[in-house]
């Protein structure tokens, strides 16, 4: 039986495939003219006439791939806000930390990230139980937090 890959070990090709799928939606060459050899845009697609020769006979890019930014925001799943993030930063240089808190759209921090940023990398951890409380707790209280209504 084949080992099945880890997250961490996928995502770099995950995230290559998807990429591809986006500079394709950026791309402004969508196609070819089968008549004439034209490189055709978007525009020109939609349009069932290539402009060089008229002609409607082309070789496009897979229509299961985005052809547009337009067109690859439509064929989201969702597109949801979800938080603002407020970067409480402690300290910069070599290194840096900061603490990073989510807070969601009833202005509450949902979520606060330790981040500790050494020169070139960056190492987070989400902070559970009483270190998310003792977090909240300054920043729930802080001036800045109260005049955003967080809570």
């Amino acid at each position: 039986m084949e080992k099945q890959l880890t997250a961490e070990e996928r995502i770099d090709s995950e995230l290559e495939y998807e990429m591809a799928k986006v500079r394709g939606a950026l791309a402004d060459d969508v196609g070819t003219c089968n008549e004439c050899g034209a490189t055709l845009t978007i525009y020109d697609v939609d349009s069932d006439e290539c402009p060089e020769c008229f002609g409607n006979d082309f070789s496009v890019v897979s229509s299961d791939e985005p052809r547009s930014p337009d067109e690859y925001i439509e064929r989201l799943l969702e597109l949801v806000p979800q938080y603002t993030l407020y970067r409480a930063q402690i300290s910069t240089g070599g290194p840096g930390d900061q603490f990073e808190l989510y807070v969601d759209e009833d202005g509450e921090i949902a979520k606060i990230a330790y981040v500790f940023l050494p020169w070139f990398d960056r190492a987070e951890r989400v902070l559970f139980g009483q270190n998310f409380a003792d977090v909240k707790a300054i920043f729930a209280d802080d001036i800045y937090f109260r005049h955003m209504e967080v809570k």
